[in-house]
């Protein structure tokens, strides 16, 4: 039963009782049922609350409107301009198919300040000049649920499929394929309401010259268990372009696969003056951007918080961040892998631009820079802090890894590996560098800058004794857990501690000890002394707080060292 809750006054059959729907609506009264048998049928204005139910067959091939309450189900539309039309009313519609309709603005169903609901109908081939290929709404709400729109187009307008315009959108376990918005809004435009889209799939999804391939949407925008595949933008935002003038984004459990702008950023995500964005659990593969951010661009943005995100292989042509490109107020980042990202300028993988960064188990690898620097992660913050993150496989002419601009930086239980340039570059006023640990570095900076820190490579360079050990990690630089045994244990600050209880240990992943099966929390490496170190510097080449491995066969005979004698430079500024 449709939601417009309709007490039958009459049940009229068409044909039978009339010959038509116009002389139907003649005499109907409220809360009438219209039957309506097989063949084509012409559409009829209607003023009263009624429903209308099809048998196999039947077919409306002219414009069906209401002023008040309407229920159609196992109605086909095709031909009509609109083919359905609904103001100031209710409307809900199921079973339905609309094809073929072809108008100004939303051939299939133009809805003013009205309430609509949409389940199980199919939109396909519908055509507009303006906005909204196959729907057109303005004030009100629409939910969809279950509904598949595939192959409709904005001639000239916005919005492929829906134009909405201060409306309240809901998506349900819907479907957008092939549909084409000449301006924004390959399948979807939102101007100034809120657009909720949860278990839906978007595919092939275009503009030709607008913004979000997918979407395109100006008001508080949720998103939630929802795939995107192959849609593409001429402007930002391959998928999805929110502009929220304010309002909150929310993603999560959603996954975007080749998506891509021809000169816009964002080649995924776009998001522009929202006052908030929050991205959970969701994955980003081969996208790619002309302007900044292969993946994800934002920009004029207050707090932005990514928890359980992973990003890999996206480029930029002339942009910065290979694959993220944030400029917020404060930016958060947790449990994030950013893999394979390539930037003409800076940032190869990712790029900030902040008042803050707290960075926790943030892997940041491959990245490549053509002409800027931070071959891995550029970071323009005023105060960054990094814990048990990576930084590995940069690439750039100067600071292949990190690059940071910055008032303050506290690096605490970090690996920076196998850049190709500088592994770190940090230009700061304040820097605080503890349980790191660093590798492919060279002679520039004193091992006084780290504390509790491991070095390894030939140091030296470094003014020190070279010591030629084994981090004993799992598997080189492919997992850098640590191994029983690695020097890097029990190392870190004293004053920190692992999960175990134990003293920290040195590097982004600390080996952890488990419990015995009394309960007991206690390390099993903790010696008990207080003073014990964890390290005896007259054979493992303590100097103060730093061990220095010098080259060694990491991983077992074979194993990849990487390009030696590269450059770590940490520059503090004091004022």
């Amino acid at each position: 039963m449709p939601w417009i809750s309709l007490a039958f006054a009459a049940s009229w059959s068409v044909p039978g009782d009339f010959a038509d729907l116009e002389a139907v609506a003649e005499v109907a009264e409220d809360g009438d049922l219209i039957e309506l048998g097989a063949g084509d049928w012409d559409g009829a204005a209607f003023a009263v609350s009624l429903e209308i139910v099809g048998a196999e067959g039947a077919v409306i091939t002219s414009t069906l409107s209401s002023t008040s309450e309407l229920a159609v189900s196992g109605v086909d539309f095709e031909g009509g301009a609109p083919c359905l039309r609904v103001e100031s009313g209710s409307l809900w519609v199921a079973d339905a198919l609309f094809q073929g309709c072809a108008s100004e603005r939303g051939s299939a169903l133009v809805a003013e300040t009205s309430e609509v609901t949409l389940t199980d109908v199919v939109f396909v081939g519908n055509r507009s000049n303006q906005a909204g290929g196959a729907v057109w709404v303005h004030g009100g709400a629409l939910q969809a649920e279950s509904c598949t729109f595939e192959g409709n187009h904005s001639t000239y307008g916005t919005g492929g499929a829906i134009h909405a315009v201060g409306t309240e959108l809901q998506l349900l376990l819907t479907e957008f394929t092939g549909n084409s918005g000449y301006d924004s809004g390959g399948a979807i435009y939102v101007q100034s309401g809120d657009l909720t889209v949860e278990g839906a799939q978007f595919s092939g999804n275009k503009t030709v010259y607008g913004t979000g391939g997918a979407i395109h949407a100006v008001g508080g925008l949720t998103v939630g268990s929802v795939d995107f595949e192959n849609n593409s933008a001429y402007g930002g935002g391959g998928c999805v372009h929110a502009a929220p003038d304010g309002s909150d984004v929310l993603l999560s459990m959603t996954t975007f696969s080749g998506c891509s702008t021809t000169y816009g950023g964002g080649g995924a995500l776009a998001v522009s003056g929202a006052g908030g964005l929050r991205v959970v659990d969701t994955q980003l593969a081969d996208s790619k951007a002309h302007e900044g951010g292969g993946a994800i661009a934002v920009s004029g943005t207050g707090e932005v918080a990514l928890d359980r995100v992973q990003a890999h292989t996206g480029a930029t042509t002339y942009g910065v961040g290979g694959l993220l490109s944030i400029r917020a107020s404060a930016v958060s980042l947790t449990d994030v892998v950013v893999r394979d990202g390539s930037a003409h300028q800076g940032g190869g993988a990712l790029f900030v631009h902040a008042s803050s960064l707290v960075a926790d188990a943030l892997h940041v690898q491959g990245g490549l820079t053509t002409y800027g620097t931070g071959g891995a992660a550029l970071l323009e913050v005023t105060e960054i802090s990094l814990s048990h993150s990576v930084f590995g496989g940069g690439q750039s002419t100067d600071a292949g890894g990190l690059a940071a601009t910055c008032t303050s930086l506290d690096l605490t239980n970090n690996d920076f590996v196998d850049n190709h340039g500088a592994g770190l570059y940090a230009s700061c006023d304040g820097l605080a560098v503890n349980n790191l640990f660093a590798w492919n570095t060279g002679a520039s900076s004193s091992p006084a800058k780290f504390t509790h820190s491991l070095v390894w490579e030939d140091p030296s360079t470094l003014d020190a004794s070279p010591v030629s050990e084994d981090p004993l990690f799992v598997n080189a630089f492919a997992d850098l857990n640590l191994l029983e045994g690695s020097p890097a244990i029990d190392a870190g600050d004293p004053s920190l501690l692992d999960s175990d209880g134990s003293r920290s240990d040195i590097g982004a992943y600390p080996r952890l000890t488990e419990p015995e099966d009394t309960g007991s929390t206690d390390d099993t490496r903790d010696s008990g002394d207080p003073d014990d170190t964890g390290v005896n510097s007259d054979d493992t080449g303590v100097e103060g707080d730093v061990v220095l491995l010098g080259r060694c066969g990491c991983g077992g005979p074979g194993a990849p060292l990487g390009v030696l004698g590269l450059l770590l430079a940490l520059v503090s500024r004091r004022r």
